[in-house]
């Protein structure tokens, strides 16, 4: 956009997003059949330094459906608190892909109660797989 804005000729090149690239890459399907129907992606982030996103958090804690969070490593405390005050349960398998389809990857899987604590040993670019 700010591209556009300024006059600046672009070209949007379709590709993988790095959510779908991390769950195959992990072999985490974000939807099965009977256990996740859906997928949402959405942003670990609002405008503004640790600024916490507008989410609506009781939508994303449906257990049947997959949450992937983007830029998500500043805010995974505050990501698994809103989602299990809104009803998702605390075991709720969480996959972290640190760096995801590069030669760096590191996926570190751990729970939405568990998810603030294993956050803190990573530095990103990363995304949060839960469910």
């Amino acid at each position: 956009l700010a591209c556009r804005e300024a006059g600046v000729a672009c070209e949007v090149v379709p590709g993988v997003s790095a959510g779908l690239a991390a769950a195959a890459a992990a072999g985490a399907p974000v939807t099965h059949r009977g256990v996740a129907q859906a997928v949402t992606f959405v942003t670990g982030h609002a405008a503004g330094e640790g600024a916490e996103p507008a989410l609506d958090w009781v939508a994303l804690a449906r257990a049947n459906q997959t949450v992937v969070v983007y830029m998500g490593l500043s805010t995974a405390g505050v990501v698994a608190a809103r989602l299990t005050e809104a009803g998702r349960a605390a075991g709720t398998p969480v996959l972290i892909v640190e760096n995801a389809s590069r030669p760096e990857e590191r996926r570190v899987p751990t729970t939405l109660g568990g998810l603030a604590e294993a956050a803190v040993a990573l530095e990103g670019p990363a995304v949060l797989i839960i469910g």
